[in-house]
């Protein structure tokens, strides 16, 4: 059980937030090997609260605004791996629903593009009892 919520929060995070909190943990086993207790103690609250801050990410809903000027903007992308990144864009930090996420899936007509829109948007899904429907949209 652990471990997937450890896999699921490594995937979630941004390479950049993985790297500062890789950092962090490397600071923690330096102090954990130095022995001088009072300097371990504070610098471990203060690494701790800086992980905290990292691990703490507040997502918000796609909004029906965002969600047609996307779907706007993909008119003029005719390269899929540019669309594809665009999208990574559009959804960091949000969360969607099944409904938007169908209507980005339709974008993408073949599909192992369909397949690689569903991976990046299929952790960022809020009615996840919805996921079904959205299955039949890459198969």
């Amino acid at each position: 059980m652990l471990t997937n919520f450890i896999i699921i929060l490594i995937t979630t995070i941004s390479k950049s937030d993985r790297e500062l909190i890789l950092m962090n943990l490397e600071k923690i086993e330096k102090i954990i090997e130095n022995r001088e207790e009072e300097i371990k103690r504070e610098s471990l609250r203060i690494l701790i609260k800086e992980i905290k801050k990292l691990l703490i990410i507040e997502e918000k809903n796609l909004t029906d605004k965002e969600l047609r000027e996307f779907k706007e903007k993909m008119a003029n992308i005719p390269i899929v791996d540019k669309a594809l990144e665009e999208l990574r864009k559009l959804v960091e930090g949000k969360k969607v629903t099944t409904s938007q996420a169908k209507e980005l899936i339709e974008l993408f007509h073949f599909k192992e593009d369909r397949e690689k829109v569903y991976e990046i948007l299929e952790k960022k899904i809020i009615d996840r009892e919805n996921l079904k429907e959205l299955r039949k949209l890459i198969k």
